[in-house]
């Protein structure tokens, strides 16, 4: 799949893995949407890959994925940056460890991955083209892709 000009949504992606992401889509040409529940790191990661790679190219929106009204606004919001009427992809990358307690870790890593699957299917399907949804597990780096 060539991703030139692809819009893609990274959910925790103000450091670690999906930051990473992030830069490599970008490198990629893909413009992308950095999302995540700690703003402060969400905008300091927007301004450096702004300087790299240019305003047009990357935005960030904060959003708590367990949250669905919020990931909703992070679809509008990404898709209205970007002048899309759908992203092409959502990467369902925050996730937390058990150090915050079992529920929390449930809501994000199982929750909010669903939330934003759903979200993108509805989407993704209303706009008849080629899209991706990749859910990804930081602990065993378990890739999940799913074409619509």
């Amino acid at each position: 799949m060539d991703v030139r000009d692809k819009v893609a949504i990274i959910t925790g992606s103000a450091q670690g893995l999906g930051r990473a992401f992030a830069v490599r889509l970008l490198e990629a040409g893909v413009r992308v949407c950095l999302s995540d529940v700690n703003t402060d790191k969400g905008e300091k990661t927007l301004k450096e890959l702004e300087e790299r790679f240019g305003k047009k190219k990357v935005c960030f929106v904060p959003c708590d994925v367990t949250l669905e009204e919020e990931f909703k606004i992070l679809f509008d919001k990404a898709e209205k940056h970007f002048e899309v009427g759908c992203v092409d992809i959502l990467a369902n990358n925050a996730g937390i460890n058990c150090n915050f307690g079992w529920r929390k870790c449930m809501n994000i890593n199982i929750m909010g991955v669903m939330i934003g699957t759903e979200i993108a299917m509805e989407r993704m399907k209303k706009s008849g083209k080629l899209c991706q949804i990749i859910n990804t597990a930081s602990i065993g780096i378990y890739p999940f892709f799913i074409n619509i």
